[in-house]
């Protein structure tokens, strides 16, 4: 049997600052993320919106499923603007030290998600935040297993679950965890440290990963 050739089949491209950093959304949107400005480029790579990032701004940013609004992951707080920048909430957190960073996640179910320091120190294991999208309040928060120096939210296909790839700062892979997103919240660990997952398959049953 002969192999299969793929043909790449241009359907749309658009220029990107240098050192951007790209994300995509379960909507099919794309997040480009360079020169203090967070833009949102929809399926045919058009602008769909577009958040101004404050100074020093270098966590994980995301975008609500409609784009009505982005939730950033600042060095010491988290912030949720609308479209021109203004601020609807923010929620102040313990300072990430030099080359840290946290991630946030929108969830459609009206929830973000975002990894934070811990209050016990430096060195002390994160916590991921649970919080309501409209007030910044909170709703649940899970205590991790590692301190990270980035971290990157994956969603799932069927939007049940969220997936999380913590980089551990102490040199040891990779931590991954997943989120139950209906019914009672909940956390949990995947098993491995020395690939951090990049993707999940449309049929949810399998990730993308790379290694460390």
């Amino acid at each position: 049997m002969l192999p299969t050739v793929l043909r790449p089949h241009l359907l749309a491209e658009t220029a990107v600052p240098p050192r951007s950093t790209l994300g995509r959304t379960p909507t099919g949107n794309w997040t480009v993320t360079a020169g203090g400005e967070l833009t949102v480029l929809d399926p045919g790579l058009l602008i769909a919106a577009r958040f101004p990032l404050p100074a020093g701004g270098s966590g994980t940013h995301a975008v609500a499923p409609d784009t009505s609004c982005a939730a950033l992951a600042l060095p010491d707080r988290l912030v949720v603007v609308g479209p021109g920048g203004r601020t609807r909430w923010e929620v102040h957190h313990p300072a990430w030290g030099e080359g840290e960073s946290g991630s946030a996640w929108i969830t459609g179910a009206g929830t973000v998600w975002a990894v934070v320091p811990s209050a016990d120190g430096p060195g002390a294991p994160d916590h991921w935040w649970m919080l309501d999208a409209g007030t910044g309040a909170a709703l649940q928060d899970f205590a991790l297993d590692c301190h990270s120096t980035g971290s990157d939210p994956i969603p799932y296909p069927d939007g049940l679950l969220l997936g999380l790839s913590s980089a551990d700062q102490a040199g040891q892979g990779f931590r991954v965890y997943a989120a139950t997103l209906t019914g009672p919240p909940g956390v949990r660990r995947l098993p491995g440290t020395r690939r951090a997952p990049a993707d999940v398959h449309p049929a949810g049953d399998r990730y993308l990963t790379t290694t460390q």
